[in-house]
């Protein structure tokens, strides 16, 4: 028998495993769950005693694996592979998970994991559910899996605090951001906030038609963490939403210092916080900017607004405030615009990163008060959104799933 089954997307993480686990281990890349997730389960020949799912699975892959599993193997112990954010209560609840690793766990912690779940799915009986897992004696703590709260981020996987700027309105950055946080969400399921930023005149409410019970100017206010979340909207897409003021004049009761005290203890919480900010820099523009870890640029191909990301650009890399991480995208292409893409990138001094071009389906899916990428996946406009998506997270490019929940938080 097989002793381990590892499916994984990671090829750093498969050749740690062979090297721990000589002659023990079977591996199915997860290249293969392309073809759908019979086929992977199609190719574990022999039973295995534990099966360690990941990392960079999705929510819906990890699921549909760990079922065929269970009817196929019922005394199998499943391990998922993942860093512990602040959706493993989600998955624990969908899913029959055991034990839960980081991918960075150490050796030691890994074989001991394994070991102590091998023994007690060998000892019989049902299946013990994640907490019940036993340490090896009774005077250890309980195992880290079970930990209440997640261990210190490492660079992987450390919060990314997302900024979408563009000099002038009118340049599409709402539409990306609500597409962002919906393609953060499928492979990080409720780990996403979208945050609307412009103080003013912002409308993400409007775009993905979310009631204005808990807006940004009441959120800037409070100091409790878990009561922060738990004021949260949460899109039935699984990502949180904190809206603009509901009024223009609210917009006075969020100062900048207090908008960035907000972006701080959001990623404390989430592990993408996407921010939609207003035109220019003014100083609620710049205390985001000051809080990112990107930034996403965003330009149409009309010269002034080309001429003006380069000036905002050249502001930026002066003040030392531009992000380390940060991608170009331009939005509406199009070839009436009387420019190449030569002509722009000699004007911004910049080659776009990503090349969004202009589709009537980005109106229709904004009116219908749903992402693009979920409703005309194979628009030209949503593959180049989800290139954008890609860009900030490689493992974010499966497509959208075909059904979840479509609850709303209460």
């Amino acid at each position: 028998m097989t002793r381990y089954l590892l499916i994984s997307r990671n090829a750093e993480y498969e050749s740690r495993l062979r090297r721990l686990l000589p002659l023990q281990l079977a591996v199915i890349e997860g290249v293969n769950l392309a073809f759908g997730s019979s086929t992977v389960l199609e190719k574990v020949v022999r039973p295995p005693a534990i099966a360690l799912l990941g990392p960079l699975l999705t929510f819906e892959e990890t699921k549909s694996l760990i079922g065929g599993l269970i009817e196929r193997f019922p005394d199998i112990g499943i391990i998922v592979v993942r860093e512990l954010r602040s959706d493993l209560e989600d998955w624990v609840d969908d899913m029959t998970i055991h034990a839960v690793l980081t991918p960075d766990a150490g050796d030691a912690t890994i074989t001991e994991v394994m070991g102590r779940l091998e023994t007690v799915m060998r000892a019989g009986g049902p299946p013990p559910a994640l907490e019940e897992l036993p340490p090896e004696d009774p005077d250890e703590p309980a195992m880290e899996s079970a930990a209440p709260a997640p261990p210190p981020l490492n660079v992987d996987t450390a919060p990314r605090v997302i900024a979408l700027i563009a000099p002038k309105g009118g340049q599409g950055k709402t539409t990306l951001a609500v597409n962002l946080a919906a393609g953060l969400a499928e492979t990080s399921p409720n780990s996403v906030v979208l945050v609307d930023a412009d103080v003013q005149f912002g409308d993400i409410a409007n775009a993905l038609d979310v009631p204005l019970d808990h807006t940004l100017s009441e959120l800037v206010q409070g100091e409790d963490d878990l009561l922060l979340k738990t004021s949260l909207y949460r899109h039935h897409d699984r990502f949180f939403v904190v809206p603009a003021p509901a009024r223009p004049e609210d917009g006075e009761q969020v100062p900048a210092a207090r908008l960035g005290e907000l972006l701080a203890r959001l990623s404390r919480i989430f592990r993408y916080v996407v921010v939609d900010t207003t035109p220019g820099l003014g100083e609620h523009t710049l205390a985001v900017i000051e809080n990112a870890t990107d930034a996403i640029v965003v330009t149409n191909m009309g010269v002034p607004s080309l001429r003006a990301v380069r000036s905002e650009l050249d502001i930026l890399t002066t003040l030392g405030l531009l992000p380390a991480h940060r991608i170009l995208v331009l939005n509406f292409a199009d070839r009436f615009s009387g420019l190449t893409l030569k002509d722009v990138a000699t004007i911004v001094g910049l080659e776009p990163d990503v090349i969004v071009p202009r589709s009537p389906a980005v109106l229709l899916a904004s009116n219908r008060g749903e992402p693009l990428i979920h409703r005309e996946v194979r628009d030209p406009a949503a593959r180049a959104i989800r290139e954008l998506i890609a860009r900030v997270n490689p493992a974010a490019t499966a497509p959208r799933r075909s059904s979840h929940r479509r609850e709303h938080a209460s």
